[in-house]
């Protein structure tokens, strides 16, 4: 972001951030509070929408030391796709798709 807030700055923006291994307030709210204080380092960009969502370790896909880790799935795909949606009604851009697809796929991308 820091590279791009001049464009980010002149445009409608939604940031997410992942990571909390659990859906644990003390966890989810550690998330936020580093991701508000990214976002402070860009005061030029002012996101119209700001979420955490919880994330997947899966220790065989990752590196000494995180392959150490428990592994855990905290996403909770009905709020992702709860969270989308307000995006994309905020944004007015286009419709939400009417039915999801494999959660494990590449995010669609839009034509610009």
């Amino acid at each position: 972001m820091q590279c791009n807030r001049h464009a980010l700055a002149a445009m409608p923006v939604a940031v997410f951030g992942i990571g909390p291994r659990t859906l644990e307030e003390h966890d989810v709210e550690a998330s936020r509070e580093q991701l508000l204080k990214a976002l402070a380092r860009v005061p030029e960009v002012d996101p119209v929408e700001v979420a955490v969502f919880g994330g997947v370790i899966e220790p065989q896909a990752l590196r000494f030391s995180f392959n150490r880790m428990p592994a855990g799935d905290a996403r909770d795909w009905s709020a992702i796709r709860a969270w989308a949606s307000d995006v994309a009604r905020a944004f007015a851009f286009g419709k939400a798709a009417s039915e999801a697809r494999d959660d494990r796929s590449e995010l669609q991308q839009s034509p610009r």
